[in-house]
């Protein structure tokens, strides 16, 4: 994966929030149709800001870093605040590239 992606018009407010809206209205009309064993698992969307619609690209199993699991681009799998939210223990948070990546 291309982790420093950046797309300035997704980093606007106003279209962090729209994506926000679709992210939670996907994962709630989802979320109790997944049953996959571990319970634990990341989803990747695509969000369709033009039709108003974000579709699920796909599960992965998710688990401690030291343990099963994918990747985390926007979180780092080190950091205890990070963790916690990850693992459901603060509250959710959605996050978007806000700046072009400036390191090599």
């Amino acid at each position: 994966y291309y982790n420093g992606a950046f797309f300035p018009a997704l980093s606007r407010k106003d279209n962090r929030e729209r994506m926000l809206s679709l992210v939670r209205k996907c994962f709630g009309a989802v979320k109790s149709r997944i049953k996959v064993e571990p319970a634990e698992y990341s989803m990747d969307l695509a969000v369709d800001l033009a039709k108003e619609r974000a579709y699920i690209i796909e599960l992965n199993p998710f688990g401690r870093p030291d343990g099963m699991g994918t990747g985390t681009a926007l979180f780092d799998n080190k950091d205890p605040k990070d963790l916690k939210v990850l693992f459901g223990e603060s509250p959710f948070e959605f996050r978007v590239e806000k700046a072009p990546d400036t390191t090599d």
